[in-house]
């Protein structure tokens, strides 16, 4: 890495953190999940997990029917 590279990566690294430090903190998103709690009834840890794979070549269908959903 050449030292105008490196020189940029640390500039861009001190610029990243000084951002995230005017960010509002939490408690590991403590607000986000009472929050969801709240909303179902149960800690959402305690729920289960549904996963549905979708091949590729149909996300185009399912952004379709989630749409239709949401809609």
């Amino acid at each position: 890495m050449g030292d105008d590279t490196a020189k940029f990566v640390s500039d861009f690294g001190a610029m990243v953190r000084l951002a995230q430090s005017t960010q509002p903190t939490s408690d590991r998103g403590r607000e986000l999940v009472d929050t969801m709690a709240a909303h179902l009834g149960a800690q959402p840890s305690s729920l289960p997990l549904v996963v549905e794979e979708v091949p590729v070549h149909r996300l185009v269908d399912a952004d379709i029917v989630l749409a239709s959903l949401v809609g």
